[in-house]
């Protein structure tokens, strides 16, 4: 099957493109009476199918708060199960926490993903990506991705799911949501393929 064959779609590297690039900004700093609370862990990995694989890679990094204002960022909760004989299950997440100054709130909500290969011989990958935004002057920049779903249930199956959040701006007692979550991507019947990428940002 052509998506067996391919682990890593373009949709998936422009994805760590964009995490990469923010990594700049994103190193979890509290200053002047500010707090940044970053939350990740809590993943699960398993293979119980008989000849099955499960890769699973998990980063969550947090924000900068300045100026009595707070940087939340929780990603993990992420699982990974390849329970079909010879099936196999990869899962890439990724949380960056967003930039909070002046009175102001960045929170970032990744993680809570669900990868499952279940039919036998199937295939199921996804990558998600959240990258939280800019808040400043009294303002509330909230970023939701995550808790997304991807399931290859049949024979032969084989389901591919990008997901990319992107945060957006706040500035001087303004509010910005940006919310990219809850998608599903089903492959059940046999032989069935499914790709779903998403793209959500201000």
């Amino acid at each position: 099957m052509s998506l067996k064959r391919s682990l890593f779609s373009g949709f998936a590297a422009i994805a760590f493109v964009a995490a990469s690039a923010s990594l700049s900004a994103a190193h979890a700093d509290a200053v002047n009476h500010s707090k940044a609370i970053t939350l990740g862990g809590n993943n699960f990995a398993a293979a119980p199918g008989r000849l099955a694989t499960t890769l699973q890679s998990n980063a969550t990094l947090g924000g900068q708060a300045v100026n009595h204002s707070l940087a939340f960022t929780s990603g993990g909760f992420d699982r990974a199960i390849a329970a079909g004989r010879n099936s196999v299950a990869q899962q890439e997440n990724s949380t960056v926490g967003g930039t909070a100054t002046n009175h102001s709130a960045a929170v970032t909500l990744g993680g809570r993903n669900d990868v499952i290969a279940r039919g036998t011989d199937s295939f199921a990958t996804q990558s998600t990506t959240t990258v939280g935004g800019f808040a400043q002057n009294h303002s509330l920049s909230k970023t939701t991705g995550g808790n997304n779903f991807a399931a290859a249930l049949g024979r032969d199956s084989a389901v591919e799911q990008d997901t990319l959040t992107l945060g957006g701006v706040a500035v001087n007692h303004s509010t910005n949501i940006v919310n990219g979550a809850n998608n599903k991507a089903i492959a059940s019947g046999k032989g069935s393929q499914v790709v779903q990428q998403t793209v959500t940002s201000d």
